[in-house]
């Protein structure tokens, strides 16, 4: 080989590797009937969406423990974690972006406002920050967790969402932050919940929210709530007390079904104590103020 064929083969070799390059920083697009763009990126690991110049990540395809989500993609600006679709033997299933993903810790950014139904669901999430800017979050978000054990939000959230935690069997404590107004059904079910400090501002606790949260001792219910519903605190073997304001009007009646342990604590001659003494459950008389304690 004459020193000009390799000159011209070294040149050829240099140009495949940027043209490499390039297509693998550059991102795949294809748009979809809609009008949305939809991208495929090596760059940053994620299949993403881009619809009135949002960005939605919709599957994560790295292989890292610890992921710090991009706050934008190529410039547009990442404010949801959305899901991707799957064809099995049912047909199209949707399924959530790090959902039975490998993932243990992740920082969403300031920004995103939205994380999707399953994100996490089944993953190995262990501990998670939610910020501010994030308004709803999906049904079963971090259902099946069962390795995550911390759970930080910031003010903004005012749903938990339904079954949104259940079954993370290393949750033992979480704090909600005070936007929270509802918490939906099963929310917590089968947790490994010790202690819950609900906020004032709760206003709705929907049926079976704490279901077999088996290590649960107590609760204050907040002063908003007026009705305790059907299954709420279902089979919480270990519950020993709840304090119920005079507000409360409605507790159905298998609201505490096999709590053998529990003590209803509340104002004489409010309709707990008169819940109490119709179902055989011990009562304690409290001053007019309740206040959560540990």
């Amino acid at each position: 080989m004459n020193k000009k064929t390799k000159i011209i083969l070294i040149i050829v070799l240099i140009v495949a590797f940027i043209a490499l390059i390039i297509l693998l920083l550059h991102p795949w697009k294809s748009n979809k009937s809609d009008g949305t763009e939809y991208y495929m990126s090596k760059k940053y690991n994620y299949w993403f969406e881009v619809d009135n110049g949002q960005a939605t990540l919709i599957k994560y395809t790295g292989e890292e423990y610890h992921v710090k989500l991009p706050s934008s993609v190529y410039g547009v600006p990442v404010t949801k974690l959305g899901e991707y679709e799957v064809l099995n033997l049912s047909g199209a299933a949707k399924r959530g972006i790090f959902e039975e993903g490998n993932v243990s810790e992740v920082s969403i950014p300031e920004g995103v406002t939205e994380i999707c139904n399953d994100a996490f669901y089944s993953s190995g999430l262990c501990e998670v920050n939610i910020p501010s800017s994030v308004r709803v979050v999906g049904t079963r978000a971090f259902a099946f967790c069962k390795y995550l054990r911390s759970v930080e939000f910031e003010t903004g959230i005012k749903t938990i969402s339904e079954s949104m935690f259940s079954n993370c069997k290393n949750l033992r404590f979480i704090e909600l932050p005070s936007s929270v107004e509802k918490i939906e059904g099963d929310a917590f079910a089968e947790c490994a919940l010790q202690k819950i400090d609900l906020p004032e501002n709760i206003n709705t606790i929907e049926s079976y929210a704490f279901r077999e949260c088996d290590s649960l001792t107590f609760v204050t219910i907040p002063p908003k709530v007026t009705s305790i519903n059907s299954g709420t605190f279902y089979s919480c073997d270990f519950l020993e007390k709840v304090n119920i304001h005079d507000e409360v009007k409605y507790i159905a009646n298998d609201a505490f079904d096999r709590c053998d342990k529990l003590t209803i604590c509340g104002i004489k001659g409010s309709y707990a104590e008169q819940y109490a003494k119709k179902h055989n459950i011990p009562f304690e008389k409290l001053d007019t103020t309740i206040q959560s304690v540990n």
